[in-house]
């Protein structure tokens, strides 16, 4: 069982494994709500490790052409 807040509209926007602040709202943890929270939260946490590895790529690309033209 897990425990669930819900946002203005009603979605899911927090969750805990037990009572916590406003996750008060008990649902099994095979339910599509929460499922479809974890899923958001792990696709955004892949979106952002995506980012700072473009950010970084970036960076490295931009150092070495800096360096090719001092060279």
């Amino acid at each position: 069982m897990l425990y669930v807040a819900r946002d203005s509209e009603g979605k899911v926007c927090d969750l805990h494994p037990m009572p916590l602040g406003e996750a008060r709202e008990p649902l099994p943890a095979d339910h599509p709500e929460v499922l479809q929270f974890i899923h958001e939260r792990w696709r955004q946490n892949e979106l952002d490790a995506l980012d700072r590895l473009h950010r970084i790529a970036l960076a490295r690309l931009a150092e070495l052409l800096r360096h090719r033209r001092l060279a």
